[in-house]
């Protein structure tokens, strides 16, 4: 019998996907929404704040760094072509 696969990501997988701030400006107590796509194609909105004291506006392209349940930090992407290149190797 063949075995049922998903395409289902974890929210691990996220960890350094580029995501695109969607909602708001996030602030180390004030959570922004982000929009990243999968592998697959699909899109999927995490929540994040910096990863170091910065504030990150709407707009801005991010790296996922770490998660701690459904809240990532984040840091700016400072090489948008490179980065975003590498990921998809």
């Amino acid at each position: 019998m063949p075995k049922e696969e998903t395409e289902a990501p974890s929210l691990d997988d996220f960890i350094g996907a580029i995501a695109t701030i969607t909602g708001g400006t996030a602030r180390k107590d004030l959570p922004a929404e982000a929009k990243l796509t999968d592998e697959h194609g699909k899109s999927h909105y995490v929540r994040l704040i910096p990863h170091a004291p910065a504030t990150l506006p709407r707009g801005t392209q991010v790296i996922l760094l770490t998660r701690k349940g459904n809240l990532y930090t984040a840091m700016r992407n400072p090489e948008d072509n490179l980065i975003a290149a590498a990921r998809h190797d």
